[in-house]
């Protein structure tokens, strides 16, 4: 079973079975080894891990929006499963690695009873399950967790400060990414009399560009433990612009990961200043990338 070996691939290796055993006994657990490597699929490890590399590599273009032949998605499973194989399950290490962790962690009553009760129908749909449950559950604790980042991330703060610790400083310590201060008022008025259009000019340019004009659009602020986890991401989001060339109606349309940047984006965009027109302009949509800089 992939959770099985994945647990005990945590522990040190140990050479083969223990050396301490009689010849018999070691004789006994190595073929019962051998067998339960059949049974509970960790014999086919590359197959399996090829399976979860080509399925989440599908997730992660899918959720990109790119599109590409199913093709693509066989080679990389062919061979990601064949350098795997080549590589690793059929060496000397890969025996030797489960040998000794299955032989130092059961005796022969007890590998007896694991083939048992994988040759068992409850055993074989075990194995059948356990590597999509494992898949699934990966991603779905995945998106759960981050969307939780926000609420960790406060709680975190004040725990940490009374520590003694300043989450702010470590993460900018992680990323060098910075965040550009807002303009102040009359930097403002000075972008818009250098910027934007005015009199009977303001009123040629609205008749003919249905779009508003940006003077500032700032840097949104990076959340602190996104930036210590290395995570990155896009939130898209709608507003409209008033006559005055303010933001409001500000919400999020489209985000990934879900959740851990949407606060941010939407204080981004309460900071823009467009140029002033006569009507606003409605339904503005911009997507917001939050990448870590190197």
């Amino acid at each position: 079973m992939m959770v099985l070996s994945l647990t005990l691939g945590n522990v040190e290796p140990t050479w083969a079975i223990d050396q301490g055993e009689q010849a018999e006994q070691r004789d006994q657990k190595t073929s019962l080894i051998d067998r339960l490597l059949e049974l509970n699929g960790v014999r086919y490890v590359n197959e399996e891990m090829a399976n979860q590399y080509t399925e989440n590599l599908r997730t992660r273009l899918l959720r990109s929006g790119v599109e590409v032949d199913d093709t693509f998605y066989r080679i990389v499973q062919s061979e990601t499963s064949r350098v795997i194989y080549e590589t690793y399950v059929s060496t000397d290490d890969f025996e030797r690695i489960y040998h000794g962790l299955y032989g130092h962690a059961f005796s022969v009553e007890e590998l007896s009873e694991l083939v048992a009760f994988y040759q068992s129908p409850l055993g074989q749909k075990l194995v059948s399950t356990s590597g999509q449950i494992a898949q699934q559950g990966y991603i779905q604790s995945t998106e759960f967790a981050n969307g939780l980042l926000p609420s960790i991330q406060a709680a975190l703060e004040i725990s940490l400060a009374g520590a003694g610790f300043d989450l702010k400083n470590i993460a900018q310590q992680a990323g060098s990414q910075t965040t550009s201060p807002a303009p102040t008022v009359d930097q403002v008025a000075g972008m818009v009399k250098d910027q934007c259009p005015s009199g009977d000019k303001r009123d040629s340019v609205e008749n003919s560009i249905n779009s508003a004009k940006p003077v500032y659009r700032g840097q949104p602020d990076y959340p602190y433990l996104a930036r210590l986890l290395g995570l990155t991401g896009w939130v898209e989001v709608g507003f409209n612009v008033t006559k005055d060339g303010g933001t409001d109606d500000i919400h999020v349309t489209g985000s990934n990961p879900d959740v851990v940047f949407n606060e941010s984006a939407i204080k981004s965009v309460q900071d823009y200043i467009y140029c002033p027109s006569r009507n606003g302009s409605e339904n503005q949509k911009i997507r917001i990338r939050f990448e870590m800089s190197e």
